[in-house]
């Protein structure tokens, strides 16, 4: 778990000093350290957290003794507390409980989300989760997630990072095309056209990275060997 705890600073374009309200989703399945290194990280980067249960996720935020402002599933993992504020939905829907959550978190105006469990879950759930960052993406300043492996930053406007110099990353583009600007970097890009494959994969940070995105959605992954 020791990469949870490393953390790029994380700052994303069109958000102010402080990044305003912070979603935390935690999914079905997530570790309770996972959530907590989430959490602790969307507090000392915004003004106030909603924190979300997606589904069995509530067990999580239970675990961790923290309440969370809505439940957000179609209760197959677990049920909504009495009082809690819920969006259920119906079992047979066409949707991924995370995706009805981040259309939820979407209609409260949240800027920035951190994602709790994203790779936790089953292997089909964890590709679909990926998917479903890129869909929203533009709806938002960024997401991003921890995990055991490592961190995962999703924008479709941009982001600076501060890291350790020399530290492994790669640049992907999500749904699509993308175009971007990427500064302080062993390899920089400029008006950079990136499409799915393997170009951008295993660069090398300075100390502060920068990636202005024009158009799509790109996700910096910052992995732990």
């Amino acid at each position: 778990m020791g990469a949870l705890h490393r953390s790029p600073r994380i700052r994303f374009k069109g958000t102010r000093a402080n990044q305003g309200r912070i979603g935390v989703l935690a999914l079905n399945g997530c570790p309770k350290e996972e959530l907590r290194v989430a959490d602790a990280w969307a507090r000392g980067a915004g003004r106030e957290v909603f924190r979300v249960a997606v589904d069995g996720g509530l067990r999580a935020w239970r675990a961790l003794g923290v309440a969370c402002d809505l439940y957000a599933g179609d209760a197959d993992s677990s049920s909504p507390p009495t009082g809690m504020e819920a969006a259920r939905y119906d079992r047979d829907k066409s949707f991924s409980d995370l995706a009805g959550a981040l259309r939820e978190v979407r209609r409260r105006a949240l800027r920035v989300v951190v994602v709790a469990g994203l790779t936790g879950g089953r292997l089909d759930h964890e590709w679909v989760n990926l998917h479903e960052l890129a869909a929203h993406a533009r709806h938002f300043a960024g997401m991003l997630a921890p995990t055991p492996r490592g961190w995962v930053v999703v924008t479709s406007c941009g982001v600076t990072a501060e890291t350790r110099a020399g530290r492994t990353f790669s640049l992907l583009a999500l749904g699509g095309r993308t175009r971007v600007d990427l500064g302080g970097a062993r390899w920089t890009l400029r008006d950079a056209r990136l499409g799915p494959g393997s170009r951008g994969l295993s660069n090398v940070s300075g100390k502060r990275l920068t990636l202005s995105v024009s158009s799509g959605t790109a996700c910096l992954v910052f992995p732990e060997r």
